[in-house]
């Protein structure tokens, strides 16, 4: 299924949003040479796995996003979400006035 930006579930949480608001989770996977760390985003359900060396420096960053992340027509520009965010920012103002 693809959708318009209008009807975007994850808008939020794309590029140019206010972003993630990643939890920490435990993590299950093992690492040789560094420290695994994981988090869960409760807006799309996303996962990111770092991996820190003994240093605290990030040496891997990966994503598992939910299965129609990318069910969009096309990539929205910074703008086009900032605009959209701005968009059903005033519709819930509105609403709840």
């Amino acid at each position: 299924m693809s959708y318009t930006i209008r009807e975007d579930p994850y808008i939020s949480c794309r590029r140019g949003g206010p972003g993630h608001d990643w939890d920490h989770i435990s993590v299950s996977r093992r690492n040789q040479w560094g420290y695994p760390v994981s988090y869960r985003c409760p807006k799309c359900l996303s996962h990111r796995h770092d991996v820190y060396d003994v240093n605290g420096d990030l040496s891997v960053r990966s994503y598992e996003r939910p299965g129609d992340w990318k069910d969009t027509e096309r990539q929205w520009t910074t703008g086009e979400i900032r605009l959209e965010l701005i968009r059903r920012s005033r519709r819930l103002k509105a609403v709840a006035s």
